[in-house]
């Protein structure tokens, strides 16, 4: 084999085993009591999504719209509008929305932005009902697929959570 052909398949058995590398870590994530929801939503404009979830820890929180984008900028401005509604037994628990170019916040990391859309105090063991709509002022750019996340807030250290 030449040079050229043993980078390239040095290349490709680098990208496979990545790949096997984030889909176990992703199945983990799911798995661990900081993570209440993963759930996909298309990006396009007035995208809805409803899901029901329950949190295995009592703690604060957050509800993020994640999806896959390489440049941004501090401050973290949204790109578009999203409303999210929360509810326990049919009441209100926490009820937000985010609009155009506001200064949300934001966590990036790897090639993902997620946009923190609001955080709430949850309970262990308590089943909430999301609802979560895209505005109709996604910009084009944008991939066509994200993720609702509901996550506990990440300066939480796994030291403070009893039982872990």
């Amino acid at each position: 084999m030449t040079v050229p052909t043993t980078f390239r398949c040095v290349c490709r058995s680098i990208a496979v085993f990545d790949v096997l590398i984030a889909s176990v870590a992703c199945e983990g994530a799911n798995d661990s009591p900081r993570t209440a929801l993963v759930v996909p939503i298309d990006l396009s404009n007035n995208a809805e999504i409803k899901a029901t979830f329950v949190c295995r820890i009592d703690g604060e929180f957050f509800v993020g719209l994640r999806y896959a984008r390489k440049v941004h900028t501090f401050p973290a401005l949204t790109q578009f509008s999203a409303n999210y509604m929360i509810k326990q037994d049919g009441d209100i628990v926490q009820a937000g929305n985010t609009r155009p170019q506001a200064n949300a916040p934001a966590i990036m990391a790897a090639g993902f932005y997620t946009v923190v859309l609001g955080r709430f105090d949850a309970r262990k063991g308590v089943q909430y009902d999301i609802s979560l709509k895209l505005g109709a002022d996604l910009p084009k750019g944008l991939p066509k697929s994200a993720t609702v996340d509901i996550f506990l807030n990440p300066s939480v250290p796994p030291s403070l959570l009893p039982g872990w």
